[in-house]
């Protein structure tokens, strides 16, 4: 918080200019500044900020004249719309990967699964959706170039949200196919895979009831710390996909030098990724029943 509310206030720029115009005069920039509070020292700014945040204000959009929770609320829907749906698709398709990458250890199957999540790791955000939208919208005009088309569970929500959605999660596929990889690898080296075997179970409940299960823990612990990643990761792909989620509104805050949206935004994220990494923790007890909290 504090890193970001200086990075903020020691970035180019005034903004009593910006509100105020380029052909305002001097005495109307300097009385704006001083309504601001811009001319009081930044160690000073940052206090008074802190206790308008614990008093429970976060104060209102300099542009917008807007309380800042209310153009938070605006745009978390659609963050929180793309985020999910790029977990979904990215989760489901690394930890198959990781399955039969495991299984085919030492393949050519394996090699070349290990190599394209490398490969997809790799790969900036921004290339990645660049190339979408000139293959599958300029190309073969299937997906909408840019906008949001409303909730994912309509036709067209779920249109709009196809390309954002690809582009924030390709980068997700690649570690935590590496990771599933890896912990399933592990556990099918143990005395209860071999037993569950040789009771006669079919593979498929060997692999998702007792492997999979057991190499959950690594693999929900790395979805917690991927969480926060994909937020900045959000930051670029709504600004290519002109997304009106939190990501594309900070940007546009910090452009426009609109210090009050952009800290309340930092704050909503940095809140967000605490309460899904405590989540985290909780779920161990019920993935792995031999963890407990006293």
């Amino acid at each position: 918080m504090a890193f970001s509310f200086g990075m903020l206030h020691l970035s180019p720029g005034d903004i009593a200019v910006t509100i105020a115009g380029p052909d305002a005069s001097p005495d109307t920039i300097e009385a704006l500044r001083d309504e601001l509070g811009l001319n009081r020292p930044i160690f000073v700014q940052f206090v008074s900020y802190i206790g308008q945040i614990l008093s429970g204000d976060l104060g209102k959009s300099v542009l917008s004249k807007k309380p800042v929770v209310e153009e938070i609320m605006r745009s978390i829907g659609p963050t929180f719309q793309l985020v999910v749906a790029g977990m979904g698709w990215a989760v489901l398709t690394a930890i198959i990967l990781g399955i039969v990458s495991a299984l085919r250890s030492g393949t050519l199957m394996d090699r070349a699964i290990m190599v394209g999540a490398l490969l997809g790791l790799s790969l900036p955000l921004f290339w990645v959706g660049l190339m979408l939208i000139w293959w599958l919208s300029y190309g073969w005009y299937l997906f909408p170039v840019s906008g949001w088309g409303g909730p994912i569970w309509t036709l067209n929500g779920l249109h709009h949200t196809a390309l954002p959605a690809v582009t924030l999660g390709a980068t997700l596929v690649g570690p935590v196919a590496r990771v599933t990889r890896a912990t399933v690898l592990e556990v099918l080296h143990e005395d209860y895979i071999r037993t569950a075997r040789a009771k006669g179970l079919a593979e498929r409940w060997v692999i998702y009831i007792h492997a999979l299960r057991n190499s959950a823990v690594p693999i929900v612990t790395l979805l917690g710390l991927q969480f926060g990643y994909l937020m900045g990761g959000a930051v670029v792909t709504e600004t290519i996909f002109s997304w009106p989620g939190m990501g594309r509104t900070a940007v546009m805050g910090i452009l426009n030098q609109d210090f009050p949206l952009v800290q309340g935004i930092v704050l909503t994220i940095s809140l967000s990724f605490i309460s899904i990494n405590l989540l985290v923790d909780l779920l161990y007890a019920i993935i792995d029943p031999r963890i407990r909290y006293t």
